[in-house]
C-alpha cells in the first residue's frame, strides 16, 4: 500500500493540504538499450509517445486530477510525473483512470515542442519510433489516432497528510505480441527493405488490438466499442 507522506521540516499547516501525484514509468523493456525478441530481432525504442488526458482517482469518491491534454515519452529511465492535485479528499482509492487522446492541442509532459507537435499535426494518441537488428536494419515509426479510456487501473493509495504517489507502467514492447518483429520483417513482400502502407495492411488489426495492452493492467473501456480508426504509418524503412 502507498500511504501519504509528510516530511518533518514542512510546517504543519502545509501537510494538512493533501495532494496526489500520478507518475508513469516505461518497462525495463520500454527503456533498456536492447529487448531481444524470440527470434533475434534486437529492438530498441528510441520514442515512445503517448497523449494523457483526464487524470482521475476513485474511490469512495471520484476526483479529477488533471484535464488537460499532455504528451509525455515512456521511454525516459525515470518516472514521470503525469498530473498531481492539491487538496484531494482524505480517504482510501482503489482505481485509476485516464484517457490516451488523439487531439490538436496539447501541452509538453517530458517532451520538447518537436513531440509536442508530431502528435498534435497529425491527431495522434500513440507514436512509437525505434529500430530492429535483424538480417538488416529495419526502422520503425508508427503513429496511432485511436483514443483509449482506462477505468481500472488498480492502485491501492490512502490519501491523509502530505503526498500520495499512484504508479503506473507502460509496455511498449507488447505491441510487438508474442511474434515479436517477424511478421513486420516478413511484410517487405517486395524485397526493397521498405515497409508500405499496403504492405502493412494485414498488421493493422493487430496493432490496434494491441496498443491497450501497453498500459496493462488497465482496462481500455472503449475495446468493447471497436472504432473505426486508423494506423497511421510514418515511416517503416530498414536499409543494410
Amino acid at each position: 500500500m502507498l500511504r501519504a507522506w509528510c516530511p518533518a521540516l514542512l510546517l504543519a499547516a502545509a501537510c494538512s493540504e493533501p495532494s496526489v501525484v500520478v507518475r508513469f514509468e516505461g518497462s525495463p523493456e520500454t527503456t533498456r538499450a536492447v529487448l531481444v525478441d524470440r527470434d533475434g530481432f534486437a529492438i530498441t525504442f528510441e520514442k515512445v509517445l503517448f497523449v494523457v488526458a483526464n487524470v482521475r482517482l476513485a474511490g469512495e469518491r471520484t476526483v479529477l486530477l488533471q484535464r488537460s491534454a499532455r504528451v509525455f515519452d515512456a521511454k525516459m529511465i525515470d518516472a514521470f510525473e503525469v498530473a498531481r492535485r492539491e487538496g484531494v479528499p482524505r480517504g482510501r482509492y482503489d482505481r485509476l483512470g485516464f484517457d490516451v487522446v488523439p487531439t490538436a492541442v496539447a501541452s509538453r509532459g517530458n517532451v520538447d515542442e518537436e513531440d509536442v507537435h508530431r502528435m498534435t499535426s497529425k491527431h495522434l494518441s500513440i507514436y512509437v519510433e525505434g529500430v530492429a537488428i535483424g538480417r538488416f536494419v529495419h526502422a520503425f515509426r508508427w503513429g496511432f489516432d485511436r483514443p483509449l479510456r482506462f477505468e481500472d487501473c488498480a492502485v491501492d493509495v490512502v490519501v491523509e497528510r502530505g503526498v500520495s504517489v499512484a504508479p503506473i507502467v507502460v509496455h511498449g514492447e507488447r505491441l510487438f505480441g508474442e511474434d515479436g518483429f517477424r511478421p513486420f520483417a516478413d511484410a517487405d513482400r517486395n524485397g526493397d527493405h521498405y515497409t508500405k502502407e499496403d504492405e502493412l495492411m494485414g498488421l493493422r488489426t493487430a496493432l490496434e488490438e494491441r496498443l491497450p495492452t501497453m498500459f496493462a493492467p488497465c482496462r481500455d473501456q472503449r475495446s468493447a466499442r471497436s472504432t473505426s480508426s486508423n494506423v497511421s504509418l510514418a515511416r517503416s524503412a530498414w536499409t543494410k
